[in-house]
């Protein structure tokens, strides 16, 4: 996004927004009480097109299971680790396996 756009944004939601730096702006106590009240009770779900949208914890279609967690059904990607085979997500391969296997350090003695 271009500098002149976001000069534009902050412009037009500055009487939404508090400065407590020159670059950072935030949400008042009021604004965030007020925003965990009218999200409190609800979820995120998808239909069968796909479409996703907020709907109450007491919605009947969401009760019933014809709506469903926006999440379901969502496959995180995985890799095989070299040094002891587990197939696992990749964020864990990148922090816990890879070069940082443990069995690492058993298969170069």
């Amino acid at each position: 996004m271009c500098t002149q756009k976001k000069m534009i944004a902050l412009h037009v939601n500055c009487d939404l927004l508090v400065s407590l730096d020159k670059n950072r702006f935030y949400h008042t106590d009021e604004q965030k009480q007020s925003m965990s009240e009218k999200m409190s009770g609800t979820v995120v779900v998808k239909n069968t097109t796909g479409d996703m949208f907020r709907v109450s914890i007491d919605d009947p279609r969401y009760k019933s299971g014809e709506l469903i967690p926006a999440i379901c059904g969502k496959k995180k990607p995985t890799k095989q680790c070299e040094w002891c085979s587990k197939v696992i997500s990749t964020t864990n391969h990148t922090r816990w396996y890879g070069n940082n296997c443990k069995q690492k350090e058993n298969r170069k003695q």
